[in-house]
């Protein structure tokens, strides 16, 4: 080498690099909030379906969405990430169960527990006759009753024949 050679002066280069940590986190926290949004929609339906109040004879019904409800918790419930599923569950579960027939469910529920509380009220009374009205609470109109002579007991209401008893 000769007296007039020189070295370069190369910059120190880090050649590690930083991974963005606090990105990550955010984009992790941000899939474990919908991850857990979808599991709380999954566990809330359960839940409603479960705790739904029917009269006796919507069992079968209810029953049937009890399990429908149920296969779909255990088709979702155990999949390691429902981030992007919330759709799905919501779509599922509209499929399994339509929201107008849970309505109609329960207001025949509702319904049904009124009729039995008047029925409870009149039997406390002593005033009960089930042969007067087997539907209790309804306002619709009634057909004419005979004995078994044919002799009239009861004229009904007769607005299903468009006229009124005792009327031209």
């Amino acid at each position: 080498m000769s007296r007039f050679y020189k070295t370069t002066a190369t910059p120190t280069v880090d050649y590690g690099f930083e991974l963005p940590f606090e990105e990550l986190f955010m984009a992790k926290e941000y899939k474990d909030k919908r991850h857990d949004a979808a599991l709380e929609t999954l566990q809330t339906q359960y839940d409603d379906i479960m705790d739904i109040n029917y009269k006796p004879d919507d069992k079968d019904i209810v029953m049937g969405w009890r399990n429908s409800i149920s296969e779909i918790y255990d088709k979702y419930a155990n999949m390691p990430d429902l981030s992007n599923a919330e759709g799905l569950i919501k779509a599922d579960i509209r499929r399994a169960i339509p929201t107008k027939d849970i309505q109609d469910v329960t207001f025949n529920y509702d319904r049904y527990v009124a009729e039995q509380q008047n029925i409870m009220d009149l039997k406390k009374n002593n005033q009960y006759d089930p042969s007067v009205n087997a539907n209790i609470g309804t306002s619709g109109p009634t057909l004419p009753q005979f004995n078994e002579k044919g002799e009239m007991i009861s004229e009904g209401t007769g607005r299903e024949f468009g006229f009124t008893p005792g009327g031209d």
